[in-house]
């Protein structure tokens, strides 16, 4: 049974229908028709529509879906991993990127879990009581987790991001609900102002200042307003070091047009983190600007650790500190008697 609803659902995303005899069998009606002779179409014709998959946050629901429906163990390369996904389902949003990565943050202020957006929509958009039921607080509350209720307001956020962005691009107010001629679900998903302004096939990568982009062959890019020449890695610091410690060190520093210098933290383990720049504008001439600024406050406080730049790190596969998890079937080895180390909290 689950079986054939994950198939369904992979079809359906890949515009297309059964195209060999274990498909037709696992997607017919009644056991005559599984039964029945099949025969291979003479002629592959062009895929139909494909639907979108909207999910929030849905990276690890993605790789959990693949152990279970595709491959036992994922694929030893994150590069395969990321062809097998988008293979099942090649039109995907997240609305959890969308929100944080291509919306303005003023808006959300770094709020930006399920609840908290479709909040947003029910508050910021009235008319669409008429669509989607209003969730109070107290229902949201008990229901959040369960997977139909999950699906519904995956959805309410996504319509609310869709129109919001929109909105944003054209500088204007278009017209909501029913009445409204928009609708990102039937864009051309080839469409590059698609992906450039609602992150098309982008996931949002928890605990890292990566975003994962199913459409590139390469390195995944830095999510928005870091470069990779600007972020650095300090590894070797003494395990005693806080989140604390870090923000006094690159706090107050400004460029030389007394512009503060803003940074992210994101801790790796108990004795590696990353620290960056981050730009509003993609400027790069201040990313090296700033990026020399914060290498030189890291190394003057870390004079003792490895300090280098996540440029310098790049060797064509995906970035080790990160290992999904350890989710790749390529595991780290560990001694007998080992723990892992405990990846810290990203600075809120």
């Amino acid at each position: 049974g689950l079986w054939r609803i994950f198939l369904s659902v992979v079809l359906a995303c890949n515009g297309r229908s059964a195209t060999n005899q274990a498909e037709h069998m696992a997607m017919s009606s009644s056991v005559g028709d599984a039964l029945g002779e099949w025969k291979q179409p003479d002629a592959v014709g062009e895929p139909g529509r494909k639907i979108p998959l909207v999910v929030h946050n849905g990276l690890q629901d993605l790789l959990f879906l693949m152990t279970h429906f595709q491959k036992a163990a994922l694929p030893e390369s994150w590069f395969d991993c990321k062809a097998l996904i988008h293979c099942c389902f090649p039109v995907i949003y997240d609305t959890k990127l969308m929100a944080t990565e291509y919306c303005n943050r003023d808006i959300f202020r770094g709020c930006t879990h399920l609840a908290a957006l479709t909040d947003f929509a029910m508050s910021h958009y009235p008319q669409w009581k008429r669509v989607f039921t209003y969730i109070s607080p107290e229902k949201m509350g008990e229901q959040q987790h369960d997977a139909g209720f999950d699906s519904y307001c995956t959805g309410v956020a996504f319509y609310a991001l869709t129109m919001l962005i929109h909105q944003t691009i054209n500088e204007t107010v278009p017209a909501m609900g029913g009445d409204s001629t928009f609708a990102l679900w039937n864009c051309n998903p080839d469409d590059e102002d698609v992906k450039w302004n609602f992150g098309l096939n982008k996931l949002y990568f928890h605990l890292s200042p990566y975003t994962v982009d199913l459409d590139e062959v390469g390195l995944d890019p830095l999510s928005r307003g870091m470069s990779h020449n600007s972020t650095f890695v300090v590894e070797g610091i003494d395990s005693s070091v806080a989140t604390r410690d870090i923000v006094r060190c690159l706090s107050g520093l400004t460029d030389s047009s007394r512009t503060p210098v803003n940074f992210d933290i994101i801790w790796v383990d108990d004795v590696k983190f990353i620290a960056g720049a981050m730009l509003v504008t993609q400027d790069t001439a201040r990313y090296h600007e700033h990026g020399q600024i914060i290498l030189k406050a890291l190394k003057t406080r870390f004079s003792r650790a490895n300090v280098f730049s996540l440029s310098a790190q790049h060797s064509g596969e995906a970035p080790s500190v990160w290992n999904l998890w350890g989710l790749l079937s390529k595991k780290r080895s560990m001694n007998e008697g080992d723990e892992r180390q405990t990846k810290r909290r990203k600075l809120a």
